[in-house]
């Protein structure tokens, strides 16, 4: 077991959990800890690509920078760590709660979104220097998006405690990356597979200019999507789930 650990941050406000989270790391962390940072309120959140991320006083925005190196072909897998976490704690919390996972980094609940991810790495020569895991939870508020509707925890529980949710991925994350290698991915990814966000069983995943669209079959060990359509299975290993 790696001696893995946090030090951690608090803010009653910044700009963006991601790039204060990076900038500490930069400016005031020479010997290279594991950070954690959590703040009230968020200004400018975003996701991937152009998305951006909505947030009021009282939802859940945080960020971890794990100072260790990985392989770029075990991104696929951090993702699907993530993702195994966020779900793993939603449900022990609220346990009559339906969350699925809308591949490749979002949470739903009744067909709205209810949570995000963003990862961000630096990068050289397919080497990972570190990685910041952005988390966007909507506690209180359920912004108005473009792509799709969105909840709020509020709506379904009176259980509103986000920093407590983030001592708890905070725990979580320093037991699953504490023992990273030795994971078990093919049921770990099993596990992400039965949250499946899907209609029917039916996916569209968009990829570049491209849609394919198919037959749910899993999230493999390494974080793909496997769907199934006429011409067999495909495996796609990046792209957005429609």
């Amino acid at each position: 077991m790696e001696n893995f650990f946090f030090n951690y941050y608090f803010f009653k406000e910044v700009v963006n959990t991601n790039d204060k989270i990076r900038t500490i790391n930069l400016n005031e962390n020479p010997k290279k800890f594991n950070l954690a940072l959590y703040s009230v309120e968020q200004s400018e959140g975003r996701g991937r690509g152009s998305n951006v991320w909505k947030s009021s006083k009282g939802d859940f925005t945080s960020s971890f920078l794990l100072n260790r190196r990985f392989n770029t072909k075990e991104l696929g897998q951090i993702n699907l760590s993530i993702v195994f976490i966020i779900l793993k704690t939603f449900k022990s919390l609220y346990k009559n709660v339906d969350f699925k996972f809308k591949w490749p980094n979002d949470i739903f609940v009744n067909k709205m979104k209810i949570a995000g991810i963003l990862i961000e790495t630096n990068i050289i020569k397919n080497n990972i220097l570190y990685i910041i895991i952005g988390i966007g939870i909507n506690f209180i508020s359920a912004p108005k998006l473009n792509k799709s509707k969105t909840i709020s925890i509020s709506k379904f529980s009176s259980s509103i405690d986000p920093l407590g949710f983030f001592f708890k991925i905070s725990d979580e994350i320093v037991k699953v990356f504490s023992e990273f290698n030795k994971i078990d991915f093919k049921e770990m990814s099993l596990n992400v597979s039965n949250s499946i966000f899907s209609s029917n069983g039916i996916v569209k995943i968009k990829q570049n200019k491209n849609i394919f669209s198919g037959h749910f079959v899993k999230i493999d060990e390494l974080g793909s999507i496997i769907i199934k359509d006429f011409d067999g299975e495909k495996k796609l290993t990046y792209g957005e789930m429609l």
